[in-house]
Formats: structure tokens, sequence, C-alpha cells
């Protein structure tokens, strides 16, 4: 009887254990999906001010130079 009841006991603190796990791989996929968002938001934003930047769209003035030789 003695060892059914440690053995429960083990079995109880077994599962609180598990369950901190779990709840801790929750909490760390949890955060390291908002990193990964914020890093991408970041990034759509850099590249898009830089492709902003770099791409011509109006190229009046290379026309303009030509037409002024």
């Amino acid at each position: 009887m003695e060892y059914s009841i440690k053995i429960g006991s083990i079995q109880r603190e077994n599962e609180k254990l598990r369950q901190y796990a779990q709840d801790s791989l929750g909490t760390a996929s949890n955060s390291l999906e908002e990193q990964f968002k914020a890093i991408n938001q970041y990034a759509f934003a850099w590249l898009k001010q830089a492709h902003d930047t770099y791409m011509l769209k109006d190229f009046g003035a290379v026309f303009e130079k030509f037409i002024k030789n």
C-alpha cells in the first residue's frame, strides 16, 4: 500500500513537471513568433524603402540630357 501511495505521488509530481515543460515551450514559441514578425516587418519596410529609393520611375532627366545634346 505504501508503494502505491509513493508511486501516485511521483506520478503527480512528474505530471506537474511535464506541464511546466509544455508551458515553457509554449511561452518560448510565442516569444519567437513575435520576434519573427517584428523582424519580418522591419526587413520588409527597409527593403521597400530601398526599392523606392533606387528604382526610378521617371526617366525624364535622362531623356532631357539626350535631347539637349
